[in-house]
């Protein structure tokens, strides 16, 4: 099996297909690092938060909207051979957590008369490590204290 981290930087994408979802197979393309995987993310679960977003009324029948996100969870991929069948091999099974920007490309069903997700983006953006944010502190700390020692206060009760 092959376990890989989504860290920052890295671009994660998901497609699924297009029919509705009551009839939809666990499977779909996964592009990690700009290779495309066709297979099955049984076992996936991802707890996605972020804001509200609206659809414009006079929207076309595709569109895309970008929103923050944050996201947690797992996701589990079996590759399929898509030409004769069956399993390949190739797994993929990562912890996913982070931060940043999504992009969701819509498309309108006349059959469902709604808009159905035609594939998601994660954009992950860069967190500070704790050990970065340690030195920037100190390095603010150490120029307050050398400012202090150059610009003593003025002493007014010595008239």
């Amino acid at each position: 099996m092959v376990a890989q981290a989504i860290v920052a930087g890295k671009e994660f994408t998901h497609r699924v297909p297009l029919i509705p979802a009551s009839q939809a197979p666990p499977y779909g393309a996964l592009i990690l690092d700009g290779q495309t995987r066709g297979g099955f993310f049984d076992g996936s679960g991802l707890r996605f938060s972020t804001g509200f977003v609206t659809i414009p009324l006079d929207a076309e029948s595709q569109l895309t909207l970008s929103t923050t996100f944050s996201m947690s969870g797992i996701v589990d991929f079996q590759e399929i051979n898509l030409q004769g069948g069956g399993l390949t091999g190739f797994t993929f099974s990562t912890d996913v957590f982070g931060s940043g920007i999504a992009s969701f490309s819509l498309v309108f069903s006349p059959i469902s008369r709604e808009y159905e997700i035609r594939s998601a983006q994660y954009d992950f953006q860069p967190v500070p490590e704790p050990a970065t944010l340690f030195l920037f502190a100190t390095g603010i700390v150490g120029l307050a204290a050398r400012y202090r020692s150059r610009h003593p206060k003025n002493d007014s009760s010595q008239s």
